[in-house]
């Protein structure tokens, strides 16, 4: 057994797993893999919730956060205790997961815009780029649920222009004229 094997399973950097559901098997699976984080976007009742899951993570010597997010409304207080959960955790391999990885797709991509994104240098990842991920993932349901929740707290951060651009440039292409 391996995490690998977890629904949605994806490698963000050598400390970042995000995924679906983990089953007991793959929790202890993680552990063993050198997990020593695992946080829960998933509401109290995800299909294939493993049996005290809390207990079990913490049983294995994990830390466990737990930050139950509606997925057809996600909230700013949401993403700001992910937020705040993000900057307290304890150093090491973490595992973000949520029922089927479309609501940490979205958070942990909003979370990389806005304090990853050109402060430290891009990692070797098998992950397609933040952004498209969260278009992938949360873009294909035709329900607002996360996608529309992503764009509201969206709003709330600071453009990513002004956060990578150098001063008197626009990090933005400029559409091309037709002469």
């Amino acid at each position: 057994m391996s995490s690998k094997e977890i629904y949605n399973h994806l490698k963000v950097s050598e400390d970042i797993l995000t995924a679906g559901q983990p089953t007991a098997e793959q929790l202890r699976a993680a552990a063993t893999e050198g997990v020593v984080n695992v946080i829960n976007l998933a509401t109290d009742n995800p299909p294939h919730l493993p049996e005290d899951e809390a207990g079990l993570v913490r049983a294995l010597g994990l830390n466990y956060f737990h930050i139950p997010v509606a997925w057809d409304n996600p909230k700013e207080s949401d993403f700001a205790a992910f937020e705040a959960t993000l900057a307290s955790l304890p150093p090491g391999k973490t595992l973000i997961h949520c029922a089927a990885n479309f609501r940490v797709t979205a958070f942990y991509s909003l979370y990389a815009q806005k304090h990853l994104v050109g402060r430290r240098p891009r990692q070797k990842s098998s992950a397609p780029p933040f952004g498209r991920a969260a278009t992938i993932r949360c873009g294909r349901r035709s329900s607002p649920g996360c996608g529309e929740g992503l764009r509201r707290v969206r709003r709330a951060a600071p453009p990513i222009s002004s956060r990578t651009a150098s001063p008197g440039q626009s990090s933005r292409r400029q559409p091309a004229q037709n002469n």
